[in-house]
């Protein structure tokens, strides 16, 4: 049996920003807000409509429809990172995900971001408050 209150999602960590131990990477954490954060809702599907599919797309226009849902990302839900050689920069970091190279941080990122808005008996991550220390 399932206690009830562990279904509840944590709103202020959606809002506020949790850190998320990625489980492919060792000793990497992402300081992240939550999917269903409305300002990123909000514009996530304000660029959805911008770039609706068309008959042909480009590869430009897939390029393009790419770098705006990482600089959505990168504006609403990354905070900062932990365990990377190269330390957190925001600018350096957008621009890091709006890289097609670099897609498997975006995807790591989006993912830690569902943790933030999981339940806690849906959590498949460690999610916490504060950073990792330097041992994590």
């Amino acid at each position: 049996m399932i206690e009830l209150k562990k279904i509840a999602v944590d709103i202020e960590a959606e809002r506020e920003g949790r850190w998320v131990r990625y489980p492919d990477w060792e000793g990497v954490w992402f300081h992240v807000r939550g999917l269903q954060l409305p300002a990123y809702q909000t514009h996530k599907d304000r660029v959805e409509r911008a770039f609706a599919p068309k008959a042909k797309d480009s590869d430009k226009d897939k390029q393009d429809r790419y770098a705006a849902k990482a600089e959505v990302i990168g504006q609403h839900l990354l905070l900062g990172w932990h365990g990377f050689d190269t330390p957190y920069v925001a600018a350096e970091a957008k621009a890091r995900l709006a890289d097609t190279s670099y897609r498997e941080l975006l995807g790591a990122v989006v993912w830690c971001a569902a943790q933030v808005s999981a339940s806690p008996a849906s959590r498949s991550a460690i999610v916490q408050s504060e950073p990792p220390s330097d041992g994590e």
